[in-house]
């Protein structure tokens, strides 16, 4: 039985065309992540670009910020930080493509060793000899 609608198309007040689905406060969630302002996200990642492409304040090396955050995590890498290795293969070689239950991967396609890569890039920056401190 189809409920009836008044003369604007709108259900009767009372009537909740989807009892069981989403609340409000869920679809006004819904619809901020869907319509997202694309202009306003390009111009804060301008910014940031503009932002790490500047040099340090009195850095006596005159590196730039970018520079200065990846000798940071660099470094943390090489103290152990499993999260700080991640970002850094995942940034140099890409990131691992995500495997799906029951389908296997074409056969040109492989997994790079992580722990080798990740040992030649600490030879590297070990090569390089960083500073502890970023001054």
């Amino acid at each position: 039985m189809a409920i009836e609608r008044d003369s604007k198309g709108r259900f009767p007040k009372g009537h909740c065309p989807n009892p069981g689905g989403k609340t409000k406060l869920e679809l006004e969630y819904l619809r901020g992540a869907i319509h997202r302002k694309p202009a306003a996200e390009a111009l804060v990642t301008q910014a940031l670009v503009a932002k790490l492409n500047e040099k340090v304040k009195d850095d006596p090396k005159g590196r730039t910020y970018a520079q200065c955050i990846a000798e940071s995590l660099i470094r943390k890498a090489i103290m152990g930080d499993v999260t700080a290795a991640r970002e850094i293969t995942d940034r140099a070689e890409g990131k691992l493509p995500v495997n799906i239950p029951g389908e296997k991967p074409p056969e040109d396609q492989h997994e790079p060793d992580v722990h080798e890569r990740l040992a030649e890039l600490i030879n590297q920056v070990k090569k390089n000899k960083p500073t502890p401190s970023l001054q």
